[in-house]
C-alpha cells in the first residue's frame, strides 16, 4: 500500500504535457487528450483511471475536482511510448447572469 501511495505522488508531482483533439459530438466540453508523462514516473495508468488536470501558471494552486476530469481510455495505436490517451472533460461553471439559451450552451 505504502509504495503505491509513493507511486501516486511522484505521478502527481511530475510535469506532464497534454494535447487536445476535438472529439465528435463533444462540442466544446469533451476531447480527446493525449498526455505525454515524464519517463521517470513509474506508474503506470489503466484503463478507467481517472485524473484530474489544472493548466492553472500558479504552481501552489491545488487540483480539485472543479479542474479538468481525464479518464483513462484504450490506448490508440498511434501513441508513442510514455503517451496515455483520455477523454477529458472541460469543468463545467455556471452561466453569467443574463445569459442567453446559445450563451449558457458554450459554458
Amino acid at each position: 500500500m505504502e509504495f503505491e501511495k509513493d507511486e501516486v505522488q511522484k505521478l502527481d508531482e511530475a510535469p506532464a504535457r497534454m494535447k487536445f483533439l476535438s472529439l465528435l459530438g463533444g462540442g466544446n466540453q469533451k476531447y480527446t487528450g493525449i498526455i505525454d508523462i515524464n519517463p521517470d514516473v513509474d506508474k503506470r495508468l489503466a484503463e478507467g483511471d481517472i485524473l484530474w488536470a489544472s493548466f492553472s501558471l500558479k504552481a501552489k494552486d491545488m487540483i480539485t475536482t472543479a479542474d479538468w476530469r481525464c479518464q483513462v481510455t484504450a490506448p490508440l495505436p498511434w501513441l508513442r511510448s510514455g503517451e496515455v490517451a483520455c477523454i477529458a472533460s472541460r469543468p463545467r461553471r455556471p452561466p453569467p447572469e443574463g445569459a442567453t439559451e446559445e450563451e449558457k450552451k458554450m459554458v
